[in-house]
């Protein structure tokens, strides 16, 4: 039973993962045609400041930030989580830190960190 639940929390962390990762998309994507305007803009002879004026750089700042907080959230629970499903399985903290290149002390203090 522990070793169905432990799946299931895997799983949903791996589907809030998945949303935390279209939403760096949308922002990336978004982001890169303001980029590619800027960068357009550039290679004219007209002055930059007043297109630059025109969008909220500090609300996008904050929303870059904050889509990437959540993605960088969303992977450490969904790590976590898988982590659980190998102990549940019989892998031992130092084999999960080998196959993840992480030290054993980190994997041991993450799990129990979640506890």
């Amino acid at each position: 039973m522990a070793e169905q639940d432990q799946a299931q929390r895997a799983q949903s962390a791996f589907e809030e993962l998945h949303k935390a990762m279209l939403a760096v998309v949308d922002t990336f994507e978004h982001d890169a045609v303001m980029a590619s305007n800027v960068a357009r803009q550039l290679g004219r002879d007209t002055p930059i400041t007043p297109l630059v004026e025109k969008f909220d750089v500090a609300s996008a700042r904050m929303r870059l930030t904050s889509v990437l907080d959540a993605f960088e959230t969303q992977r450490r629970n969904a790590r976590v989580a898988m982590w659980r499903v190998m102990i549940n399985e019989g892998c031992s903290i130092g084999e999960v830190s080998r196959i993840f290149g992480l030290s054993r002390q980190l994997v041991s203090r993450q799990l129990h960190s979640n506890d």
